[in-house]
């Protein structure tokens, strides 16, 4: 009978496959992040004033470039590690493995946006990081105290808003992105497994019809924000460009399951 079927817990199972795909990540990620901020800190270190002699200038300009490399190489590792866990565990050999437990099609792609989720925010969180460890000899000003009060009492004059609200606004717009990224990810890789031959060719038209139609949306929706210059304006789009990424990721994660689903028959 339909009114006795027992409706299951989804969030134990989607636990457990979001701890088993971030512990897969972790000696991946670790090192190459550690390494990022510890190339920062060095390199914050002598561009210090106290150490400003011509014959550094070449030294600097390397440790630089190292830097900017290995932040690059970070961002680059991160995006490659979800796309082949993805595949890996979703549609190639390891799904048969993974689809045979009792784990629906909906908790592990919940539990793998989770995890990757994660990973990004820790990216996120290490740039910050090694940004500031860069410009470790600017720390007496950008801690400064009284040069933060007086810019969030300024602000608050001109839009009317606490600068702590628009920092937690900026930063969920940095988390509804991390989320598009990774769906991104999931939803092209999904889709274009439907096709035997060519797929690279498949995921590029993919991606270029979803940019096409993610930027019309985009338009659409910033285009009574033109011209306006003033900080309220700016305001209004970034919570529209958060609604969209959320509306977007939901958009994803349903065609992702729907394809798996149903498209594949992975699940009854």
């Amino acid at each position: 009978m339909l009114g006795n079927k027992k409706i299951r817990n989804p969030f134990p199972r989607i636990g457990l496959v979001c701890k088993y795909e971030f512990l897969s990540g972790t000696r991946t990620f670790v090192p190459v992040y550690l390494a990022t901020m510890v190339l920062c800190l060095i390199t914050g270190i002598f561009l210090t004033e106290r150490i400003s002699a011509v014959s550094n200038t070449t030294f600097l300009a390397i440790l630089g470039t190292a830097c900017g490399l290995m932040s690059f190489a970070a961002f680059i590792l991160t995006i490659v590690f979800i796309e082949k866990r993805f595949k890996k565990g979703m549609l190639e050999n390891e799904a048969y493995l993974n689809l045979s437990l009792p784990v629906t099609i909906t908790e592990h792609i919940l539990g793998r946006l989770l995890a990757y989720f994660t990973w990004g925010c820790i990216y996120i969180a290490t740039s910050i990081i090694s940004g500031l460890l860069l410009a470790c000899s600017q720390w007496n000003r950008i801690f400064n105290i009284s040069l933060f009060e007086n810019a969030a009492t300024q602000f608050y004059k001109d839009s009317g808003m606490h600068i702590i609200s628009l920092l937690l606004l900026i930063a969920l717009f940095v988390l509804t992105l991390i989320l598009l990224a990774v769906m991104f990810i999931f939803f092209v890789n999904t889709a274009a497994s439907l096709v035997k031959k060519c797929r690279m060719l498949v995921e590029i038209a993919i991606i270029i019809i979803l940019f096409i139609i993610f930027g019309n949306i985009l338009h659409a929706a910033f285009e009574n924000l033109y011209g306006i210059g003033d900080i309220s304006a700016f305001i209004t789009g970034l919570k529209r460009f958060i609604l969209i990424n959320l509306g977007t990721v939901i958009l994803d994660i349903l065609g992702t399951i729907a394809i798996l689903k149903f498209r594949m028959n992975l699940e009854a």
